[in-house]
């Protein structure tokens, strides 16, 4: 113990601690974000009518962003495969010294990003217009998801099942609500707040009920 106290009071002691301290500060922090993500993302996907527990699970929970906002099922595969290539773009690039190589890896790396924006606008200007807000909204979701969706989660806005959206967002294109039977857009009364829903959501928006 004397030993530790004596490195502590030393120059590089100082610094340790320093760096201790604002390490601690980050994980502090980043935990704080985490926990409210959890929380932004659970409320939004209840008021959607799915369940919170799908908000969790990793790459799922944006097949179901992509479902709750309408867009066209491709834009899923906008969202996730970007990751995996990025994966695979950072390994080869430490493997080589090529600049041919490199300059390839840094037009892909463009591609991507620009796939990845494409994709947040389309599904994230959808998901605001589902919840009768603005396109505005929609583009804050998608640069600023840590802003934008609490917007929609903790205010006051309902889940606009019947409102159709173009299948492609802002790129437009025939919404897929079209596709759905009128079976879909049938109404039934959640059995514990007697919140009228429709039939094709899994939980209560309203008290997060499970409509069997």
């Amino acid at each position: 113990m004397n030993k530790i106290s004596e490195v502590l009071n030393t120059s590089d002691g100082v610094l340790i601690s320093i760096l201790i301290i604002i390490i601690l500060g980050i994980l502090f922090v980043a935990t704080i974000i985490k926990v409210f993500e959890i929380i932004y993302t659970w409320k939004l996907f209840k008021k959607a009518g799915k369940g919170g527990w799908e908000s969790l699970i990793p790459f799922y929970n944006k097949w179901v962003l992509v479902e709750i906002s309408e867009s066209n099922w491709w834009w899923f595969l906008l969202l996730v495969i970007p990751s995996f290539i990025s994966v695979s773009i950072d390994i080869t690039e430490k493997m080589t010294e090529n600049t041919s190589i490199l300059i390839g890896i840094a037009v892909i790396a463009l591609a991507i990003a620009a796939c990845e924006i494409l994709s947040a606008l389309v599904v994230s200007t959808n998901l605001a217009k589902k919840f009768n807000r603005s396109t505005g909204l929609g583009v804050l979701i998608a640069l600023i998801p840590i802003v934008g969706i609490p917007i929609i989660a903790f205010s006051g806005d309902k889940y606009d099942f019947e409102r159709e959206v173009p299948g492609n967002g802002i790129l437009g294109g025939i919404p897929i609500a079209k596709k759905k039977s009128n079976q879909n857009n049938a109404k039934v009364k959640c059995n514990k707040c007697k919140t009228s829903i429709n039939s094709s959501m899994k939980y209560c928006p309203n008290c997060g009920n499970e409509i069997k």
